[in-house]
């Protein structure tokens, strides 16, 4: 797992892990007294190290489930918790709020990242909508003007005007060309938009790029 991820995504996620263990040891101080004797801090101390490790291993070495991993911080809190003075029935609550509060920030958190996703993919349709219905209006002008053009015999005119067509066709750049429809389609509407404002536009998209639009990960071919 420490490969695949990188050492800089495995450093974030040791220090994004330290200090959400950090936040339970502060968590903790609203359900039990914090003053205790020497050897009861000293073993509170090995706790939480012992819990760090621990879960951090479960995730970066041993690439368990989010189930195990789940299973792994119940183990962990249930042991610091352990160390407090208090009933059983506080230390289990400390535990059940400690594991399920990160649980529904980050459901919030995906719900939220859907939300915008779903937005997204309504301007995108929009957007689309829009150019179909300006390109069918174009589509009934070139149309008119060609049978114009026939009805008055100008077959020389009307064999320029589709030669124009084709070429102003074959003009038109498509900025991106990933294999990915969606993606095809909101790159080349918004970079042409760039385009016809004067902006130079050059693309370069990796392969098998991985992205996540908060529905989940997509990879380009």
């Amino acid at each position: 797992m420490i490969e695949e991820l990188g050492a800089v995504a495995s450093s974030v996620y040791l220090i994004g892990n330290f200090f959400r263990i950090y936040i339970i040891g502060m968590f903790f101080r609203v359900f039990f007294h914090v003053a205790a004797s020497r050897n009861r801090r000293i073993a509170r101390s090995v706790c939480y190290v012992v819990y760090y490790v621990g879960n951090s291993m479960c995730f970066l070495v041993w690439a368990l489930s989010p189930n195990m991993i789940m299973f792994s911080n119940v183990v962990g809190c249930l042991l610091v918790a352990a160390t407090y003075i208090g009933a059983w029935k506080h230390r289990i609550l400390a535990m059940i709020a400690s594991v399920t509060t990160p649980v529904v920030c980050e459901d919030l958190a995906l719900l939220k990242q859907q939300n915008q996703a779903y937005e997204n993919q309504m301007v995108l349709s929009k957007e689309s909508e829009r150019n179909i219905t300006a390109l069918r209006h174009d589509i009934k002008n070139h149309l008119l003007s060609l049978q114009q053009l026939i009805g008055r015999q100008q077959y020389q005119e009307a064999g320029t005007y589709l030669g124009d067509l084709f070429m102003d066709l074959e003009t038109k750049h498509r900025f991106a060309a990933t294999g990915n429809t969606i993606v095809d389609g909101l790159l080349n509407i918004k970079l042409g938009q760039a385009a016809e404002m004067g902006v130079d536009i050059l693309t370069d998209i990796q392969k098998h790029l991985l992205i996540n639009s908060g529905l989940g990960e997509t990879c380009l071919p």
